[in-house]
């Protein structure tokens, strides 16, 4: 098991124009069949780096990621405009299967 937590300097209430928030999404991936898929450290710290990635494209803020052996857990900070399903929507395990076998 392997947690990252990350300090940030952003306040848990985010004031906008107009608005004020503090939205988080607690997301959850389980490999198929529970295969322990996620125990190789290498293909965890491409898995780290492709989700931090995709998340500052998106400007998402990542407050705790956790990948197991069968699973990932992450908690990120979204703004209000975003949807749940059109957050995750990057974030999706197919594009991480995909660029996984590429390497």
């Amino acid at each position: 098991m392997v947690k990252y937590e990350f300090r940030n300097d952003e306040p848990d209430i985010i004031h906008g124009r107009g608005y004020v928030y503090n939205l988080n999404y607690h997301i959850v991936w389980c490999t198929k069949y529970r295969n322990q898929a996620l125990a190789n450290p290498i293909i965890v710290d491409s898995l780290k780096d492709k989700i931090l990635q995709i998340c500052r494209e998106n400007e998402y803020t990542v407050k705790t990621l956790e990948i197991m052996p069968t699973h990932v857990h992450i908690l990120l900070s979204a703004k209000p405009k975003e949807s749940v399903t059109n957050s995750s929507k990057p974030l999706r395990p197919s594009g991480f299967v995909k660029s996984i076998r590429k390497r």
